[in-house]
């Protein structure tokens, strides 16, 4: 896990943007937000309308912490193998 933990200078973790940008989920999340803006120009202003966005929004921040939890994942991983080569 070579730069998984960068740290700015001072002392804070610096954020790649770099990862979320050309990940597949946040690229269809954000393309999809053009249909939904389509749809929703046609709906009429209730409950239906906002529950199509909140949807949307639900996806999105579920794209966010894929991406986010990713390298976590990869070094529990990466432990998990480690242990069970001790055995």
């Amino acid at each position: 896990m070579k730069g998984a933990n960068i740290r700015h200078k001072n002392g804070r973790h610096k954020m790649r943007i770099g990862k979320y940008l050309v990940n597949i989920g946040i690229i269809s999340t954000l393309i999809s937000a053009t249909r939904v803006v389509k749809q929703t120009a046609a709906m009429p202003r209730d409950w239906r309308r906002y529950m199509v966005w909140v949807s949307w929004v639900i996806n999105l921040v579920m794209a966010v912490m894929s991406v986010y939890y990713s390298e976590k994942d990869k070094a529990h991983v990466e432990l998990k193998k480690a242990v069970t080569r001790r055995r």
